[in-house]
């Protein structure tokens, strides 16, 4: 069993950065061979338990998020104490801000296929959402870039459940859009 614990991890790219201040991770059954090696992981593994906490993720100059705790068992994560955090406006996208109680993902068989991420998920359930749509003051223009045929990923959620949710939009400075009390269901959405 392999077994990897400190106290932070740190990554930078051009304007991005991750923080996380605590991890253990534990793989059992880990191989690594010539045939391993050649891929993105370089090792195969049976069972896994990662757990994370007080993570920061700065997505954009603007856009900042933190997850309080993040616990995978296998296939299943649950995400804790989920914040996201506008900084300042954007003139040309939407910003976000708000609080998500935890996000459940139940039998995640997500795969990286090459260069195409394969997202397949059996369920996922939002609990207790409160997102507010920060809109961006300029119109929006019609994207003047081409059209492919393959997308750079593809993605199968079996169901994705919304409980006791709040959404809400402002624009400039306005509320445009309140609802509240959510609770939905949405079953086999893919691409």
């Amino acid at each position: 069993m392999a077994n990897v614990s400190d106290s932070a991890i740190f990554r930078t790219l051009l304007d991005k950065i991750s923080i996380v201040y605590f991890f253990d991770i534990n793989f059992s059954d880990v191989h690594i061979n010539k045939q391993t090696i050649k891929n993105k992981l370089p090792f195969i593994f049976g069972n896994h338990q990662i757990y994370l906490t007080d993570i920061f993720i700065k997505t954009s100059q603007q856009q900042d998020v933190r997850l309080g705790k993040v616990f995978t068992n296998n296939k299943n994560i649950a995400i804790d104490n989920i914040e996201l955090l506008a900084n300042g406006k954007s003139t040309h996208k939407a910003l976000w801000n708000g609080k998500i109680n935890q996000i459940l993902i139940e039998n995640n068989k997500t795969k990286l296929d090459s260069e195409l991420l394969k997202l397949n998920i059996d369920a996922i359930k939002v609990i207790k959402p409160s997102v507010v749509m920060l809109a961006s003051n300029q119109p929006k223009t019609q994207s003047q870039k081409p059209k492919t045929s393959s997308s750079e990923f593809e993605f199968s959620i079996g169901k994705l459940s919304i409980e006791n949710g709040e959404f809400s939009q402002v624009k400039a400075g306005k509320n445009q859009l309140m609802i509240g009390n959510i609770n939905a269901n949405f079953n086999s959405i893919s691409n």
